[in-house]
């Protein structure tokens, strides 16, 4: 009677470990870059949901301008949350019941854990509350010029930008020069410890 060899069988096996590393290999290249995509994704979904969240404010105030929606900001930049101007620290509800609250990584913004927000011209409540957006009746902000908050994370940023004459919320992937400080100015030295003073003499260019 043939009896199989086991030099065939240890062939198989070889054989078997290889095609499974090989396809292990292929489903690691697939899941590397969407694992590195998820920064760059979780800015989108960030501005995207602040963004919707603003224009929802923005047209709760043009049906009841006597108690205009806010958006009302966490000081550490962790979410915000809507509420009317008359109770600022009480959320509205969401359509599902829920407090329409959104912090970062939790809930409904679960997804975008490792997000902040930073603020830029926003006014703050009296009394050093947080800072708001609010609209007036026509609108238009309660703002003194336009105003941004960035989404940030570990892939960069993303812009969030409101115009103060019309309330319109866009999307920018950059911040808008009015919002970037200028660069500090070199000061002149008094000609002390190496210093520029007036009269100094300016070494001419090297040769």
């Amino acid at each position: 009677m043939n009896r199989s060899r086991p030099t065939s069988r240890r062939g198989v096996l070889l054989l078997d470990m290889m095609v499974a590393m090989a396809i292990i290999g292929v489903v690691a290249l697939a899941v590397v870059p969407s694992v590195r995509s998820e920064g760059p994704l979780k800015l989108v979904a960030g501005s995207t949901m602040l963004s919707a969240d603003i224009e929802y404010a923005l047209s709760r105030t043009l049906a009841s301008p006597g108690d205009p929606t806010v958006v009302v900001f966490e000081p550490d930049g962790s979410g915000y949350s809507l509420a009317l101007l008359s109770e600022p620290l009480t959320p509205i509800t969401d359509p599902d019941g829920e407090p329409w609250v959104r912090t970062f990584g939790v809930g409904v913004a679960s997804q975008l854990d490792g997000c902040t927000l930073t603020r830029y011209e926003l006014p703050s409540l009296p009394d050093g509350g947080p800072e708001v957006i609010v609209f007036d009746a026509f609108g238009r902000l309660e703002n003194d010029g336009d105003i941004a908050i960035t989404i940030d994370n570990y892939a960069g940023s993303q812009v969030v930008h409101v115009r103060e004459a019309t309330g319109t919320v866009s999307i920018l992937a950059t911040l808008p020069d009015a919002f970037v400080p200028p660069e500090p100015e070199p000061e002149l030295g008094d000609g002390k410890d190496g210093g520029l003073g007036e009269g100094a003499m300016v070494p001419g260019p090297g040769r």
